[in-house]
């Protein structure tokens, strides 16, 4: 297995092959292409120009400035495991191997990777950075050594990619997904990342160099725990919000009506993580000030709801619920928001289904 002290060959251009390819996987990319270093993305639907051709590039636009930064490669991804084996092989006859894995999809639909990303690990013992919004996969707190049932519901990320080979980033980016294949921007924020097990390694300090701008903070740290908490306080609360008001977060902050409601929920998810460990002592007006100057920004999980996307409540909402269960730390208003939020989304998906709506309406 790949060690978390393994020597990283710094002095030369990486190879990254990033699952998900959307708001962050796509900003990412373009990134380290722009950086000199070379990115397979891995998609599900075909990137495509403006006349409708097959593109092998990433547009990113950011202050009314559009830039397409050349892909190495791009990587059909085919549920079926043998089709998908077989396209690993002819991809990499003609292409190197990878030096890094790059999950960005939704912390929800990782787990349907799972069997995907031990074929390619089978092939290639490499690193996996993960950078999802909530609870990630490889998180574990005090007195809880067994993955979370709402984030790894039968254990499969730990088992395949597991701790050592497992890196984990928060970011404060605020973009979204135009197009397959073109990202806007509207503020590229942070980037902190740490090793899943904790402690520092040659590999973390290799991949921030990596991301290293002067458009953006990258950070490496001993303990990513913090970082995950203080952004789930806004995840767990407003993002299953603003989608049942259907309102942006900046609103929501705003809002003196809402203000009540929103400091209930985010001192139960800080209760929360003050029982999984958490020494930090969060300044939770702190939070919601950053919430209101974000403004009109839409949630990503309001994003998802007005595409019909499944939603990434689990990991935001449902973890934390879990986690409370597991301390004895009662959490009744996130239990609501959770049931309310996630019968809205149930419905919305059954009624855009045009068999379901059809019989709905009779």
């Amino acid at each position: 297995m790949f060690g978390i002290n393994c020597r990283v060959r710094i002095n030369r251009s990486q190879h990254f092959i990033v699952f998900g390819a959307g708001a962050v996987g796509g900003y990412l990319a373009a990134r380290w292409t722009r950086s000199g270093h070379r990115v397979s993305a891995l998609v599900r639907r075909p990137f495509l120009d403006a006349e409708g051709n097959n593109k092998n590039s990433i547009t990113v636009s950011e202050n009314g400035v559009e830039i397409a930064y050349a892909l190495y490669g791009v990587l059909p991804y085919l549920s079926e495991l043998s089709a998908w084996e077989a396209s690993l092989q002819e991809y990499f006859e003609s292409h190197d191997p990878p030096d890094w894995i790059v999950c960005t999809m939704k912390a929800h639909m990782l787990p349907n990777i799972a069997w995907h990303l031990e074929r390619l690990l089978r092939r290639f013992d490499v690193p996996v950075l993960t950078v999802v919004n909530g609870i990630p996969w490889w998180y574990r707190s005090v007195g809880n050594t067994s993955p979370l049932r709402s984030v790894d519901p039968h254990g499969h990320l730990y088992r395949i990619i597991g701790l050592d080979r497992a890196i984990g980033a928060v970011t404060t980016l605020a973009s979204h997904l135009v197009s397959p294949g073109h990202i806007k921007v509207h503020s590229e924020g942070s980037f902190v990342l740490a090793e899943a097990r904790g402690g520092n390694s040659e590999r973390l300090s290799a991949l921030v160099e990596t991301l290293r701008s002067p458009d953006t903070e990258v950070l490496e740290t001993e303990d990513l725990s913090e970082h995950v908490w203080f952004k789930l306080l806004g995840n767990a609360a407003i993002n299953p919000m603003s989608v049942l008001l259907e309102i942006p977060q900046g609103y929501i902050a705003s809002n003196p009506a809402l203000n009540g409601l929103l400091m209930t929920l985010l001192q139960e998810v800080a209760a929360v993580a003050k029982s999984a460990g958490v020494k930090k002592k969060f300044d939770l007006a702190q939070r919601i000030r950053i919430a209101e100057s974000v403004g009109g920004h839409l949630t990503s999980t309001h994003q998802d709801y007005l595409k019909g996307n499944t939603l990434e409540l689990d990991p935001i909402l449902g973890a934390v619920i879990e986690l409370g269960e597991m301390y004895s730390i009662p959490t009744p208003q996130l239990k609501t928001l959770y049931t309310l939020v996630s019968e809205k989304s149930a419905w919305s998906l059954k009624v855009r289904d045009p068999a379901e709506k059809n019989k709905t309406i009779q």
